[in-house]
């Protein structure tokens, strides 16, 4: 299942879409940049979208998520 949100509390971010099939990320920006970021667990993208999304930081610590 594909679920999508549209980001308003971020000048940055306006967009992102979570695949829990394959576990992808897509980040739009609002530049028009998307980010899609690879084997992203379910709870990353819950996190994310329950933070503040104005400083929202999109990977665990201590290791990026791998993204193209």
């Amino acid at each position: 299942m594909i679920t999508e949100v549209n980001i308003e509390h971020s000048s940055n971010i306006k967009r992102v879409e979570y695949d829990d099939n394959e576990k992808t990320l897509l980040v739009g920006f609002a530049n028009g940049t998307m980010y899609r970021y690879f084997d992203v667990p379910v709870e990353v993208f819950t996190d994310f979208i329950d933070s503040d999304k104005e400083n929202a930081v999109l990977y665990p610590s201590p290791s990026p998520l791998r993204c193209k």
